[in-house]
């Protein structure tokens, strides 16, 4: 933990520098990469090299055939294949990680020892177990001992470099030994990388059929080692934490979620035909589909989700609960999300540019199955979402018919509802307040004409305050504490609202005891409190909605980081201060807290320099001011100035962008306010059937409209396309020509 917080690798973990540093280091000294180095030499491809002009292709490869047998096979080969076991395997590693320690530090010395000691409690393999596990016994041709810094052998070097040469070579190897294609990264960093995965990412096609011809290749290999984890994921162990996948090498562990990461049809078809199961998923549970989005592939997605052989399930959920149309929504990938839409759309009819196509509400609209709110939807990832990306996304044509259907349907009904009673709320609490008394006293026995009309508006006002208090209990009933805080903190002025609600029923048992000056101090705090909701309500607006907004991300950020140093500052000052003027009798620093209030007054630029002038040391006192008045009034103030400045210029250039994100939270919080069933009741008035045949301006023709099945409900959408499907048609038959 204390690592952590300073940003250091968690203890366990491995650093790739260190690895890369760890190979480079022994090139001299291991006799792996004396036979294929990393910048494309070494023996086996000097043996390769022509020995004289027109040298035949035959006798390259007997060379190659020649240096196997009488320097590979009996030096380095087991003479078939093995098991590694879990006790070999972590023997081994110790063993190699052990030396390559020893060696760093002799490095490190400058000294030239021989490394040959080995002692098995040195090192722990506590960090292996947390890549590692859990370990599948697996079949090696190469030795162990006789590998590279990381558990490579000179077969993974000769695909790493990727030349026609080094495949050439690559290729008599396998015919002279079909089984060094099972070999993978033994080393921690890279565990279960094979000779398939690198000539897939380097989309060697030539080099997957060679090894794929072998038949000794475990299509399902999975490369689980560090190297292959997203870099939001603490190194030294595999808890994702907050899911963005963002890696060097993060492709999904398969070789075919290699083949769809990188785009390459024709490889993804070679594993195919060779029983790869595109429906596997890896440790986070992405599935092939999950990948093409991950790393922007939409052709490659429609390719996968089409492929005539075996295709995924697109509505399949990862770890996270999110398919490949809500994790493109949470990673804010627009074209990608557009792309996943239009293929899942099923199109009735087209006139010219006019098209008319539904969309399945699966995964896609906030409602679930049973009425309950779906969270891991892609249109509450959008709306939730903070890449400008998801600003856009909410403009698009399905996002934005959906939104609209649902404020139609309920939205708006329930909105001005709302803004009706809230005015009425704000109204009588008004004029409530206006007619209080201006002894205590009257509160309770006051029997005059303004009296008695203050009491029924007071009446008025706690009856409302109940009302809303019941809804929000009913609230945290329907959507749990968890939904609950999440609507308040998208509205921030909601809980204000009903925090001056409690306030106002506190103010009566205040009253029947006669604690009318607690009650006063509720009062205050309540009626500015309530009058605060009406933001929420300015928020539908386009005229005001951007100004709100521009007001919360201030006081959440810029007025945030203000707040903190100039307490500071301002604490530090009264004491310096008060001390100065202590016995002094200057009114403006008789006590505590009137010296905090009197800096207060003066960083705004409102001081008496009489006062200053007053203090024990008036040099002292001087020098005190104009530190004060240069760190406050001139330095903050104008980084507070500029800070929101940059704020407003920031939100400004997408001010309707932000308007129409407002408004979507707006219409979903008011949606998740009501049961699940009147939820589905809801939702049933904007679907169609998505099975069925055609539909008409009436509706379905043949079908019913309401479906109990989610994957059945679709949202129908007609809209302008930038060209027919007749010249979409024709353009495709040109390029194929």
């Amino acid at each position: 933990a204390w690592n952590r917080f300073f940003y250091r690798n968690p203890k366990g973990s491995i650093d790739a520098d260190r690895q890369w540093k760890l190979q480079n280091e022994l090139v001299e000294r291991n006799p792996i990469y004396k036979m294929v180095d990393f910048s494309g030499g070494g023996s086996l491809l000097e043996e390769y090299k022509e020995k004289a002009k027109d040298e035949p292709d035959d006798e390259k490869i007997n060379r190659i055939k020649e240096y196997f047998e009488t320097k590979i096979k009996p030096e380095y080969l087991l003479g078939g294949c093995e098991v590694i076991t879990e006790k070999v395997y972590q023997d081994w590693h110790n063993r190699q990680s052990h030396r390559n320690k020893l060696y760093l530090e002799a490095k490190e010395k400058d000294t030239d020892i021989e490394i040959t000691h080995y002692e098995a409690d040195k090192l722990s393999i506590a960090s292996l177990a947390t890549v590692i596990k859990p370990f599948n016994e697996h079949m090696v041709a190469w030795k162990l001992d006789k590998r590279g810094a990381v558990g490579e052998t000179p077969m993974h070097l000769l695909f790493l470099n990727n030349t026609e040469n080094h495949t050439n070579i690559a290729r008599v190897l396998l015919e002279q030994c079909p089984e060094l294609a099972k070999d993978i990264y033994e080393g921690e960093y890279y565990y279960g990388e094979s000779c398939l995965h690198l000539a897939i990412i380097q989309q060697n096609v030539v080099g997957v059929k060679i090894l794929l011809n072998t038949n000794n290749v475990n299509v399902h290999e999975r490369a689980r080692g560090k190297f292959f984890l997203p870099v939001d994921i603490k190194r030294g162990d595999v808890k994702l934490r907050k899911h963005k996948y963002e890696g060097f090498a993060y492709y999904g562990e398969y070789p075919l979620s290699f083949a769809a990461s990188v785009g390459n049809h024709e490889i993804y078809d070679l594993l195919i035909d060779h029983g790869s199961d595109p429906t596997l998923t890896d440790r986070f549970g992405n599935n092939v589909l999950h990948m093409t989005v991950i790393h922007n592939q939409p052709g490659m997605y429609y390719y996968v989700l089409k492929h005539s052989k075996r295709s995924p399930d697109p509505n399949a959920k990862n770890k996270e609960n999110l398919t490949p149309l809500a994790l493109a929504s949470f990673l804010g990938k627009q074209h990608m999300f557009e792309k996943i839409l239009e293929i899942s759309a099923k199109q009735y009819w087209s006139y010219n540019t006019v098209t008319c196509s539904v969309y399945p509400l699966r995964s896609l609209d906030s409602i679930g199955e049973n009425g309950e709110t779906d969270w891991d939807s892609a249109l509450m990832k959008t709306i939730r979402g903070t890449k400008d990306n998801h600003l856009d996304m909410i403009s698009n044509n399905v996002v934005h018919r959906l939104l609209n259907e649902k404020w139609e349907k309920f939205g708006r009904n329930k909105f001005y509802r709302l803004l009706a009673a809230f005015l009425l709320h704000i109204l009588f609490l008004t004029i409530a307040v206006y007619l209080r008394p201006n002894l205590a006293s009257d509160l309770r026995h006051g029997s005059s004409s303004g009296d008695i009309a203050r009491y029924v508006f007071e009446s008025l006002v706690i009856f409302i305050s109940l009302f809303v208090l019941y809804f929000a209990v009913k609230e945290v009933y329907l959507e749990h504490i968890s939904g609950y805080l999440t609507n308040i903190a998208t509205i921030p002025s909601r809980l204000i609202y009903t925090i001056g609600c409690l306030l106002i029923l506190l103010c009566i048992p205040m009253r029947f005891t006669e604690l009318y000056a607690v009650e006063d101090w509720l009062l205050v705090f309540a009626v500015p409190g309530i009058w605060s909701y009406l933001l929420f309500f300015l928020r539908n607006s386009s005229l005001t909605g951007p100004f709100i907004t521009m007001i919360y991300k201030m006081l959440a950020t810029d007025m945030a980081r203000f707040g903190v140093i100039y307490i500071i500052i301002l604490t530090t000052s009264s004491v310096a201060f008060f001390y100065q003027f202590t016995g002094q009798n200057v009114f403006a620093f008789l006590t505590e807290s009137g010296t905090f209030m009197t800096l207060i007054q003066m960083s705004f630029g409102e001081f008496s320099y009489d006062d200053v002038l007053n203090g024990k040391y008036q040099a002292i006192s001087i020098i005190l001011f104009i530190i004060f008045m240069l760190l406050v009034h001139v330095l903050l103030l104008s980084m507070l100035i500029a800070m929101m400045t940059r704020t407003y210029e920031k939100i400004y250039k997408k001010a309707e962008k932000v308007w129409r994100k407002q408004w979507a939270s707006m219409v979903i919080i008011m949606e998740r306010s009501h049961r699940n069933d009147e939820k589905l009741k809801f939702q049933e008035q904007y679907m169609v059937n998505f099975s069925a045949e055609r539909v008409t301006s009436q509706g379905e023709a043949g079908a019913a409209r309401s479906s109990s099945n989610l994957k059945d409900r679709a949202l129908m959408v007609v809209q302008n396309q930038v060209t027919s499907e007749s010249q979409r048609k024709h353009a495709v038959q040109a390029s194929w020509k």
